[in-house]
């Protein structure tokens, strides 16, 4: 069985709207209140300057920002979520 420990939760976004904004906050507000203890997650702002987040590159893209947060995670799972989910 895969313990929520095992597995690092992330978040890539942009976050260069107000309604973008409003969808991460909201996104980590659900998170915090059901997510199971000991998950990890990881938000990466990508191609936004004074995007609140965990790691943050220059370049545009999921994938290149995915690909940031794999490198520096530790557990043996990743999930992948959008900031809108």
């Amino acid at each position: 069985m895969i313990k929520p420990s095992d597995v690092t939760l992330i978040i890539p976004t942009l976050a260069n709207t107000v309604e973008s904004n409003y969808a991460l906050s909201q996104c980590l507000t659900s998170l915090k209140e059901t997510k199971p203890e000991g998950l990890k997650i990881l938000v990466v702002s990508n191609g936004t300057s004074g995007v609140r987040g965990d790691i943050h590159i220059e370049e545009q893209g999921q994938c290149k920002a995915v690909n940031a947060a794999v490198v520096t995670t530790n557990t043996p799972g990743i999930m992948v979520s959008n900031d809108d989910m």
